[in-house]
């Protein structure tokens, strides 16, 4: 269980990214219009000539990067590659966006290393 862990805090990570694109997407739409509303306000908002266009650029990528470390996370010999690329999203999202989604991003990071650990004493007693 202590394995999957690192795993399931970046699930966590993508529920709060799905949680910001709905209230975005979903919320304070018009009567009627709920799904057209809320594809125009996607295009707009991925429209390069947009002033929004980098934030949630930035965010999409993210949300991508979350599934992409919570499959990574799954197998402990791509674990390394996992953290990395946690690390990398967290960062950017600190320095780009809020502390509190940042946060969530790196959760993984504290459990990945225990795990990382664990994985490496393993393969060190089977070598013996």
């Amino acid at each position: 269980m202590k394995d999957k862990l690192p795993g399931i805090f970046s699930l966590l990570a993508i529920i709060c990214h799905l949680a910001i694109w709905w209230v975005y997407l979903f919320t304070a739409q018009p009567d009627g219009q709920f799904i057209t509303a809320a594809f125009d306000q996607l295009a707009y908002s991925f429209d390069p000539k947009s002033e929004s266009f980098f934030p949630f650029m930035l965010l999409a990528i993210s949300l991508l990067m979350c599934i992409l470390c919570s499959i990574l996370f799954l197998f402990t010999s791509y674990l390394k590659v996992a953290m990395f690329f946690v690390a990398i999203n967290a960062s950017l999202i600190l320095y780009f966006s809020n502390f509190e989604l940042a946060l969530m991003i790196a959760l993984p990071l504290f459990f990945a290393h225990d795990v990382f650990k664990s994985h490496n004493q393993a393969q060190q007693n089977d070598l013996r």
